[in-house]
């Protein structure tokens, strides 16, 4: 029964952020009040359980990271970085695909994948405005290559959780990942050489 509730406020809460008619703060806020709400009504933990369970170191860290990506795009880098990048590709798309992969997969071996993609997304949506391609390929390779990335060390948050459990200090974790890294990077843009060149 628990569930279902969870699930019920779950659905309605998305079914209203994709009309897109309020917004998206609000509905979020409002989905989450009504989480307590009928976890309190219904006897599946009271409020003070339920706001004991907030994470916010959690919080404080997406915060600080759209904090700081806000900053650093006032500068006007992202653009700098976008340029820069796109006259060193020289409009290749694959060679593009590989340069922004590769670059968020090393990112992510030593910043949180959620970290790096905040900031390699805007440079991105810049090249591809600029280039006149969709965005959508780099995304998706992007946000793939920094999980692969997040995993080959233990910072990222998959294989600290994998580090863990296994009781592996960072050196033996990255020896014994690295070598699945490469190969999967190797076939990831050998396969993105083969598609966009």
């Amino acid at each position: 029964m628990n569930w279902v509730i969870a699930l019920a406020i779950f659905i309605v809460t998305y079914a209203i952020l994709f009309t897109e008619k309020i917004d998206r703060t609000i509905i979020t806020l409002a989905g989450a009040l009504a989480i307590v709400l009928g976890s309190s009504a219904f006897g599946l933990y009271n409020q003070p359980e339920a706001f004991s369970s907030i994470d916010f170191d959690t919080i404080s860290l997406v915060l600080g990271m759209m904090i700081m990506v806000g900053t650093v795009q006032r500068t006007g880098i992202t653009e700098y970085f976008a340029i820069a990048i796109a006259k060193h590709t020289k409009g290749r798309v694959w060679l593009l695909l590989i340069t922004l992969g590769g670059f968020t997969a090393i990112a992510s071996a030593v910043m949180d994948n959620v970290t790096t993609m905040v900031l390699i997304a805007p440079i991105t949506l810049s090249i591809t405005d600029l280039l006149g391609l969709s965005a959508i390929p780099f995304l998706i390779s992007e946000s793939m290559l920094s999980i692969v990335g997040g995993l080959s060390a233990l910072i990222g948050g998959h294989s600290v959780n994998i580090g863990q459990l296994i009781s592996c200090k960072l050196i033996s974790f990255c020896r014994h990942e690295n070598r699945l890294y490469v190969i999967i990077l190797r076939k990831g843009f050998v396969k993105e050489q083969w598609i966009y060149s």
